[in-house]
């Protein structure tokens, strides 16, 4: 017996599972792209302070060609220092935000994959249900048969009935 197919798309359980089938994706694509926006930006960020970094080395090397005195390298070396462990706190930083993206992200495949795993369960769920209605239809079918053919069956009775009492009378 065929399907229908545009019948079954009208009833609630379809319409559900693709409905929460289409938010999970949306919502998994919204995910993802938040969080390789903010992976990229990051690594961004600590290219800019590696630069940065060298940047003050080079400086820091040029600076101890032209300074004169042992007080003034010393001077510049601390600042150098200084610049150096907050470049390399800013790396920090920005490495440990780049954990909990990455663990985020992590949460957003265990998501998907969750959802997945539901998607799949619901679809088995419902051509279970396909197939129970399928076998069900046959005996539907002919119940109403059997039915239809009880009620005429009683009015034969009612009729052969009213036929006795009028020839009773």
């Amino acid at each position: 017996m065929a399907l229908d197919f545009r019948g079954n798309l009208r009833r609630p359980l379809p319409i559900a599972l693709a409905i929460v089938i289409g938010l999970a994706v949306i919502i998994i694509a919204a995910l993802l792209g938040s969080h390789s926006s903010e992976r990229r930006r990051q690594q961004e960020e600590i290219a800019r302070v590696e630069a940065a970094r060298q940047q003050l080395a080079t400086e820091l090397g040029q600076h101890r060609q032209a300074a004169g005195t042992l007080a003034d390298l010393q001077g510049k070396a601390a600042a150098a220092q200084a610049d150096v462990a907050a470049a390399t706190r800013a790396r920090d930083a920005a490495r440990a935000e780049l954990g909990a993206v990455q663990r985020e992200i992590e949460v957003a495949r265990k998501d998907s994959e969750s959802a997945t795993t539901a998607r799949d369960s619901l679809r088995a769920e419902l051509t279970a249900l396909e197939a129970q209605k399928a076998e069900l239809e046959p005996r539907v079918a002919e119940a109403r048969a059997i039915a239809g053919r009880t009620e005429q069956r009683t009015q034969e009775l009612a009729d052969v009935g009213k036929h006795l009492e009028e020839a009773r009378v």
